[in-house]
């Protein structure tokens, strides 16, 4: 199985969150693929964190690098 496991705070006007996520037990070789994907497509999306680009840039190479593997 995978599980995620996502906590979010909120401390005098500070957010944050943190995600993890974890293989439990033997998991198929289609879902390791899916969390290795899905960690790489988190990468591509922070590339474009920088000055002057937008969120939408950020979600675009997200949505991008995840249809050229195919995880649609």
């Amino acid at each position: 199985d995978i599980i995620s496991v996502d906590v979010g705070a909120c401390y005098k006007g500070y957010h944050g969150d943190s995600a993890w996520t974890y293989a439990v037990g033997k998991i198929s070789d289609e879902a390791k693929r899916l969390m290795e994907v899905c960690e790489a497509s988190l990468y591509a999306g922070l590339e474009q964190v920088k000055p002057g680009n937008r969120l939408s840039d950020i979600s675009h190479a997200v949505q991008v690098y995840l249809e050229d593997h195919g995880c649609t």
